[in-house]
């Protein structure tokens, strides 16, 4: 007849098989990756080097040749719109404060518009507090008993799928 903490153990046991083969994946998929991006990232940059010459020379050819692009301004060419458009301007500051504070001064009719304003409280900061420091200031605080802790020790093979997991999010997300 088992006890409670052999079959705690039993299960333990089971659910560090499962991640030491979880970990034997993610380690070879990573060292797969490892081996793609090292057998291929020299071709990668001697196409970046070739696509970004090309591009030099067909923009040069354009600036030389804008009386070709009057009506339309622009021309789509094996799937290259080029040709002149006109700019977006960009709008830069040095210093932000002096900014706000001219906006709050010369325009404040329009300060909701020009200037975000953002405040939130810091959880960081009000886990320093004491619960009656917390309810003070309207906050609640919930799951402060026990709790089943089921972590495992190792962290690395955790930080591979979280990234693993993390870039799959991004590709898809570029996809759509």
């Amino acid at each position: 007849m088992t006890t409670q903490i052999e079959t705690i153990e039993n299960a333990a046991r089971a659910y560090a098989a499962a991640r030491g083969k979880l970990a034997e994946k993610v380690t070879q998929l990573q060292e797969g990756l490892d081996n793609l991006r090292r057998n291929n990232l020299p071709a990668i940059k001697r196409n970046l080097a070739r696509a970004a010459e090309a591009e030099s020379e067909l923009r040069a050819l354009v600036e030389q040749h804008p009386d070709l692009f009057q009506k339309p301004r622009t021309l789509v060419l094996h799937g290259i719109r080029v040709g002149f458009e006109k700019g977006k301007g960009a709008i830069s500051f040095e210093d932000a404060d002096q900014v706000v504070k001219l906006v709050k001064k010369k325009l404040p009719e329009l300060l909701d518009q020009l200037v975000k304003t953002e405040e939130k409280p810091l959880k960081g900061g009000l886990k320093q507090l004491t619960v009656a420091q917390l309810k003070s200031v309207g906050c609640t605080v919930e799951e402060t008993g026990d709790q089943v802790v089921v972590r495992a020790v190792d962290s690395d093979v955790d930080k591979l799928v979280k990234a693993l997991l993390k870039g799959a999010e991004e590709e898809a997300a570029e996809q759509q």
